[in-house]
């Protein structure tokens, strides 16, 4: 008997809980959860590192899920059977996730389902409710494709974040090089020389040369307090207070709460046409998402099973994106609510490369202007007295 600690919303009475469960395993402990009417904001095993410790290393990255689904599915779709899948797929994997598959393929063998069994060994919560639905309803192989689908989204989009953030990331690197460069190298040799010539810096050039006296006593604190806010930052991300005031935050920048609408409505959209009901696929989108939205998503969920309309009980919960709501209060009045969640998706994903892109486009550029004029600035107040000084000399 294993014991994992929880975090929910009890439904019934409007409340958060949380506290320790013993059960078999993860999925058990769950369903015994949900059976005593709770919305799961958080499930972990009580013996999971907190605090500073490391956490493991994911069992694979979101294109080794999606072409693990993919081929799955296609292997389904030939009739072989999914022992025999698994087995097959396990060669040639990292050894942690081929041993993982070798291990569900021995509990299926064994009687077990294929969502029991993957839910034991470190698979994603999204992709076991998509299996356990499919066999549930006889469409696991198309309830496969559906994960494929989504965590090739998935990958897609964090390569968009790379590539979008690459140039600018660089172009920063290249000014906070040319920033150390003369804080520490150009003015003081700089400094020496105008001490070398007898001559006292006034104007511009005295307050380049105090500026850059003061930076290079001053960076290394700076430094110091940068490390600690990205520590201090860290840790609070792994602590439900931190996160979910962290995530609070992050909602008011539109890049993520636009990041934010379009996985939800694409993980909501998938789970409904895998055959899931709507406040299931409610509390399963929601896990994909931060702490905070999590509980707002708890909330109305509540709202909705006590029988309000599900725009208006998002609406009442504080959730202000106007596309989302307008397309699930249509969605729910015509019965078409997974097509227009995943038109949803497409038009935030939409606004989020444009977002992206607008940035890209004036971010490097500022950059590169404020480093020019820095150099410009360097010129002018350094050289041009400095070459006065000198010809003054020869005079």
């Amino acid at each position: 008997m294993k014991h994992f600690r929880y975090r929910v919303f009890v439904t019934a009475t409007g409340r958060k809980e949380e506290g320790t469960l013993a059960a078999d395993t993860m999925a058990a402990a769950a369903a015994a959860l949900r059976e005593r009417g709770c919305y799961i904001i958080r499930l972990t095993s009580a013996r999971e590192p907190s605090g500073w410790m490391i956490r493991r290393r994911s069992l694979a990255r979101e294109e080794e899920w999606a072409l693990l689904a993919k081929q799955l599915a296609a292997l389904l779709h030939a009739g072989i059977d999914v022992v025999t899948a698994l087995h097959l797929l396990a060669h040639g994997r990292r050894e942690r996730l081929g041993k993982a598959l070798r291990t569900a393929a021995t509990e299926v063998a064994g009687g077990s389902s294929l969502a029991a069994a993957l839910a034991v060994q470190d698979v994603p919560p999204l992709l076991v409710q998509l299996v356990a639905a499919g066999e549930a309803g006889g469409v696991l192989a198309e309830n496969l494709v559906y994960a494929d689908t989504y965590y090739r989204m998935r990958a897609k989009l964090r390569r968009t974040w790379q590539e979008a953030l690459a140039y600018p990331a660089l172009v920063m690197l290249l000014a906070a090089a040319v920033g150390l460069l003369s804080v520490y190298v150009i003015l003081p040799v700089f400094a020496d020389m105008f001490a070398n010539l007898g001559t006292t810096p006034t104007g511009l050039t005295a307050i380049v040369l105090a500026a850059a006296a003061f930076a290079g006593e001053a960076l290394p604190w700076l430094l110091g307090l940068v490390i600690c806010l990205i520590l201090g930052g860290g840790y609070a991300l792994r602590t439900a207070r931190g996160g979910k005031y962290l995530a609070k935050q992050g909602l008011r920048l539109r890049l993520y709460r636009y990041l934010l609408c379009a996985r939800l409505a694409r993980v909501q959209s998938l789970l409904l046409r895998s055959g899931l009901d709507f406040t299931e696929s409610l509390r399963l989108s929601a896990a994909t998402a931060d702490s905070y939205t999590q509980e707002r998503f708890a909330q109305a969920q509540a709202l909705i099973l006590g029988g309000r309309d599900p725009a208006e009980a998002f609406r009442q919960t504080g959730w202000r994106e106007e596309v989302w709501l307008h397309m699930l209060k249509i969605g729910t009045e015509s019965g078409n609510l997974a097509e227009l969640l995943q038109d949803t998706a497409l038009y935030y994903e939409a606004e989020n490369a444009r977002l992206i892109r607008r940035y890209r486009t004036w971010l490097g550029p500022l950059v590169l202007l404020f480093v020019g004029l820095w150099v410009g600035v360097l010129l002018y107040s350094l050289v041009l007295p400095i070459m006065d000084a000198i010809l003054s000399l020869e005079g």
